[in-house]
């Protein structure tokens, strides 16, 4: 399970958190901090997770994060476990332009895992005055991002809402459009 953890004293920002069972539920293990777990370096909110069940063993899936994080502005940060969640690899930033953080405010990822090594992450970005969807897609399991941030909406108005899904030889992306 994945969750948003909001601190209530001053400055203690909000964290990405997981905690994995092996045991249909019946237990947990303690939980871990994703997005900073050395230290509060953002606030991260707005978790998507996804899992990829390898085998029928419990120790081979693998499991995916994205989150909304306040790092380098508004951005979507992925983290990966390669072990059905008993470690994750250092978070990293899937939404880019260039290879720079995009601009503007990065909202709503909604992350999938389409098969393969492939995964993708829809979200919003308000940099043109209204929010509109873009996305991010790996085909190495997150290594590196090497889709990033075309635009998918064609109106005027704002997309809202992203849902991502696997489908038949990829994936889909769909959101909520005021076009006009």
């Amino acid at each position: 399970v994945e969750w948003e953890d909001v601190a209530t004293g001053a400055g203690g920002g909000s964290d990405i958190v997981f905690a994995r069972s092996t045991t249909n539920g019946a237990n947990f293990a303690a939980e871990q901090i994703i997005d900073d777990p050395l230290g509060e370096v953002s606030s991260a909110l707005d978790v998507s997770i996804d899992v990829d069940p390898a085998t029928a063993s419990a120790a081979d899936d693998r499991v995916f994060l994205a989150w909304e994080d306040t790092r380098e502005g508004s951005q979507v940060y992925f983290a990966r476990s390669l072990d059905a969640g008993a470690t994750f690899a250092a978070a990293r930033r899937a939404s880019s332009s260039g290879d720079l953080a995009v601009t503007g405010v990065t909202r709503d990822p909604a992350l999938a895992f389409v098969g393969g090594n492939t995964i993708l992450i829809g979200y919003t970005n308000d940099r043109l005055g209204v929010a509109h969807g873009y996305a991010a897609a790996t085909i190495d399991a997150g290594t590196s991002w090497h889709v990033t941030d075309p635009r998918l909406d064609t109106g005027a108005g704002q997309s809202v809402t992203p849902a991502v899904t696997r489908a038949l030889n990829g994936g889909l992306v769909a959101w909520i459009d005021f076009r006009t």
